[in-house]
């Protein structure tokens, strides 16, 4: 069991993910955000660096998104800003078109939709005006069939068998609504904690039904409650531990599965018949923000994985069955195992079993005297005594060393002196060594920089923007001669300072613009 890389979606909130309901398309998943974004995304670019297709829907839409077929129902908010109005409506994209042209608009509420859902007959809507709104898809001109509830509509989800319409809202009730007459046929009251409003802080509460439209699963406080239908009496409870709240489910393909997530972002998954826990994980993020896991979906493009989305612009796929005995999820992993390992060519095979020493080659199967051959390598290789005789390593006198061109015995002796190394003792208290002359570096030297008195024993040199500076000192007859030239004296008409040593030199401006070096003698 573990997660795969977080993908980045593109907004943060309520994210919503949809896959094809009839089971026909295992190609790509829609991702719906509550800002203007439908993702599209394929097996390539949920697991890999691959971007998705990004949809731009205008004005805004509002988290809610079913497919089933060609249909693909959402809901979204269209701006007139010449009549200055809001029309909120379920759009309906076929065969995947979302041309703003070719959107269709089956179904008109009064505020934002919340929830939508699609099958082959009918499509329908709630919002958070309370109102629940069906019509057919068979039959475009036919009216409307509406509801009001009494508190704003979280989910709505038709029956499989297509009679019923199961809608939680956020006052902690389910109804059940007759299609047909579009009549309330039974309301389950308190199933799960009222709150306010829809909010990421809140749970999603959105719930599911049987493959086979027998029972109905919603989310609660401590677990997951399932009903019967037409009695529509508890039939089941699905928990995990007694502080999870949980938040949305969903029921695998195969209708054999049954997946939770909870507030604090655990992932369970049961079986639905014996209701016995398959699989749990914690979903974990170290990203800045709320993250919360707002929808989860079995994924189309393996039997054993679970799509996660959730409330920090992350998307990631959970192995949830790694760890069991499910046939289905065993058999799905040995094959996607078998179509990689088709696409290894026999270089590839013959490299594994290289690196392996202890296996024997495919080529030599039934060779005997490879076999013995092998078995040798592979005695040497698991035999460090083995190894050391062969190289002579196991003679403690090292004799064996010779034949590779080391001389043992006495060492050679040292050029110049005994075999010991001289080492040169300091005293620690000895008189420190006469100073070097420090010299201009060649570079800096021309002709004209010799030094004036033949006696002289240092000369320094310090150049800037000025010109240069030397100075030749003569310790016996304790001068130092200081000699300044610059090129760009004559463009001053004041006093100039140059500093040398931490001594300041004042030299006067001269006249005569070809001396333009000046000798000061000091003691």
């Amino acid at each position: 069991m573990s997660f795969t890389n977080i993908k980045n979606l593109e907004n943060n909130g309520i994210q919503k993910i949809c896959i094809d309901s009839s089971g026909n398309d295992k190609e790509f998943v829609y991702v719906c955000d509550n800002e203007r974004n439908v993702l599209k995304f394929n097996k390539q670019s949920l697991l890999s660096d691959e971007k998705p297709e990004v949809i731009e829907i205008p004005d805004a839409t509002t988290s809610s998104i079913a497919w089933f077929g060609d249909n693909i129902c959402f809901g979204y908010r269209k701006v007139d800003f010449i009549k200055g109005s809001q029309q909120q409506t379920v759009g309906l994209a076929k065969n995947g078109k979302f041309d703003e042209e070719k959107i269709s608009n089956p179904l008109e509420f009064e505020m934002d939709v919340t929830s939508v859902d699609v099958n082959e007959e009918n499509v329908v809507g709630g919002s958070s005006d309370y109102a629940v709104k069906l019509t057919s898809l068979k039959h475009p001109d036919a009216e409307w069939k509406r509801r009001t509830l009494e508190a704003e509509i979280l989910c709505v989800k038709l029956d499989p068998k297509n009679e019923f319409v199961a809608v939680s809202t956020v006052d902690g009730n389910v109804t059940i609504i007759s299609i047909d007459s579009f009549s309330i046929a039974h309301t389950l009251t308190n199933v799960f904690p009222k709150f306010e409003t829809i909010d990421v802080s809140n749970a999603r509460i959105q719930i599911s039904w049987s493959k086979d439209g027998s029972s109905l699963f919603v989310p609660s406080k401590d677990c997951v409650k399932s009903f019967q239908r037409d009695e529509w009496e508890e039939s089941g409870i699905y928990r995990l531990k007694d502080t999870a709240n949980f938040s949305v489910t969903t029921v695998s393909p195969c209708g054999n599965y049954l997946a939770a997530s909870t507030m604090d972002n655990q992932v369970v998954i049961w079986n639905c018949v014996d209701r016995s826990v398959l699989s749990s994980e914690k979903f974990e993020r170290n990203a800045r923000g709320v993250t919360i896991i707002t929808s989860i979906e079995f994924s189309p493009f393996a039997a054993y994985q679970l799509i996660v989305a959730d409330s920090n612009r992350g998307i990631c796929i959970f192995n949830a069955f790694e760890d069991t005995n499910s046939a289905e999820a065993l058999a799905e992993s040995k094959n996607e195992k078998n179509a990689v390992n088709s696409n290894d060519s026999d270089d590839d095979d013959d490299d594994s079993i290289i690196l392996n020493r202890t296996a024997v080659r495919k080529d030599d199967l039934f060779n005997d005297e490879a076999m013995e051959d092998d078995d040798e390598a592979t005695r040497m290789s698991s035999d460090i005594g083995a190894i050391k005789r062969q190289y002579n390593f196991d003679n403690q006198n090292l004799d064996g060393l010779e034949e590779f061109g080391f001389q043992l015995g006495e060492p050679e002796a040292m050029p110049g002196g005994s075999n010991a190394p001289q080492i040169h003792q300091i005293p620690m208290y000895s008189e420190p060594p006469a100073p070097k002359k420090v010299l201009i570096p060649e570079r800096f030297v021309c002709n004209s920089s010799a030094p004036v008195d033949p006696e002289a024993t240092q000369r320094f040199l310090k150049y800037n923007r000025f010109g240069i500076v030397r100075s030749y000192v003569n310790e016996a007859n304790k001068v130092s001669t200081l000699d300044v030239s610059s090129l760009f004296l004559y463009y001053f008409q004041f006093l100039t300072f140059f500093s040398l040593f931490s001594i300041i030199f004042p030299v006067n401006y001269c006249e005569n613009s070809e001396n333009r070096s000046k000798n000061c003698v000091f003691q």
